[in-house]
């Protein structure tokens, strides 16, 4: 695991990013609808896993070009290479989740922000 402009876990050719501000080389995942978070969601060429009401809230503020979006619910695991990566309710605003990261040596958690309890 290592920070620069988010956090980027890698496991050999295998490699995830959360919340990045620039672009990335590996698939980026989206904790909540927060300018600070969210940037990478401008990045056309860019794959993007956020929830759906992630996505609708970014779309309802105007933000413009936000394709390559892929819809991530909570509970729900993506597979990428040889990491998994599960989103898991963080209750910071609608739509936001924390991300566990799951690799053959280990396992990380990733929250952008969290409430102990519902916030919205």
């Amino acid at each position: 695991m290592r920070r620069s402009r988010g956090v980027i876990v890698e496991y050999r050719d295998s490699g995830v990013t959360f919340d990045p501000s620039n672009a990335s080389e590996h698939p980026i995942f989206v904790s909540h609808a927060h300018a600070d978070h969210a940037s990478s969601f401008r990045k056309l060429n860019l794959v993007k896993y956020a929830t759906e009401p992630t996505y609708k809230l970014l779309e309802n503020l105007g933000w413009k070009n936000l394709g390559n979006w892929r819809p991530i619910s909570v509970g729900e695991t993506v597979k990428v290479g040889d990491i998994e990566v599960r989103a898991l309710n963080a209750g910071h605003v609608l739509g936001s989740v924390q991300f566990e990261a799951v690799t053959p040596e280990g396992t990380i958690l990733y929250t952008g922000d969290f409430s102990l309890g519902n916030s919205y």
